[in-house]
């Protein structure tokens, strides 16, 4: 199911009595979303958009989003909960944007979670 088909992500939700939703969905390639930029907003943003107007007025009273690290500009991995974002990236700023959606919109239990490359890249940089 597309997350833009607030309608039918609706009826789901009444029909299961859904009260608790985690949020993966999105496009997530920096380099795409630099390539494809209207395509990462509509998926991205205007997704997320549909799905916080599509569990309004039904059960759900949380809500778990996927974010990135990519929304923060200072240098890893030196980077904490107070660091300023400010994404270099369409992907980090479509991802910031979602952010803030929730923030404004969701007044129930929210909790964003900004995920980083936990292991690191090899010294060879290959993977």
């Amino acid at each position: 199911m597309n997350i833009n088909q607030y309608k039918k992500v609706n009826e789901l939700i009444k029909k299961y009595n859904i009260d608790s939703l985690i949020h993966l969905a999105a496009k997530l390639s920096v380099s795409e979303g630099e390539k494809k930029q209207k395509l990462y907003y509509r998926n991205n943003v205007k997704g997320t958009s549909n799905l916080l107007k599509a569990i309004k007025n039904t059960k759900v009273k949380n809500f778990i989003f996927s974010s990135t690290c990519a929304v923060y500009s200072d240098k890893l991995p030196y980077v904490n909960e107070s660091s300023k974002t400010n994404p270099k990236s369409v992907y980090g700023l479509t991802k910031l944007k979602c952010e803030k959606l929730i923030k404004k919109n969701f007044n129930k239990n929210y909790a964003i979670l900004r995920y980083f490359n936990v292991v690191g890249a090899s010294s060879s940089m290959k993977i």
